[in-house]
């Protein structure tokens, strides 16, 4: 069920490949390297993590060079993108939904070139809040 609804938001996206059988480990989790290959990413330039529980996180927060949250819709704050804040790491966050209660001068890079966002399940074209981050935005924010 959550890989169905994994698998229908990043067809949803159209920036980056949808996951297709094969992707899915026995578990039903996505295997994320193998995916990521698929998208054309070498394997030495990527590093899936898995999950890391909390007291593993400022090590690996540590060695971030940039965090990126280029969400269609956050419901919260976004616990991990304020942990980012406050470690100092630069973090790029999509100016809509609960994104934009961390978006203060000169916090964060913000991604405000927002599209309309759109709920397939619900048939649904424009969500209000939500929105679609620009990849040419993202790359800009990064550079």
């Amino acid at each position: 069920m959550l890989a169905n609804l994994l698998a229908e938001a990043c067809e949803q996206s159209g920036s980056i490949r949808p996951l297709r059988a094969g992707i899915f480990r026995a578990n039903g989790h996505v295997d994320v390297a193998r995916w990521i290959e698929t998208c054309g990413v070498r394997s030495d330039q990527h590093l899936d993590v898995g999950q890391v529980p909390n007291y593993g996180m400022p090590p690996l927060l540590r060695e971030v060079d940039c965090a990126v949250f280029p969400n269609r819709c956050e419901g919260g704050t976004n616990l991990v993108a304020m942990e980012c804040m406050a470690c100092g790491v630069p973090t790029i966050l999509s100016a809509n939904t609960g994104h934009l209660d961390l978006i203060q001068d000169d916090t964060v890079f913000a991604l405000e070139e927002q599209r309309p966002g759109r709920d397939r399940e619900a048939s649904i074209d424009d969500v209000p809040g939500w929105g679609e981050s620009s990849v040419d935005e993202v790359v800009e924010a990064l550079e």
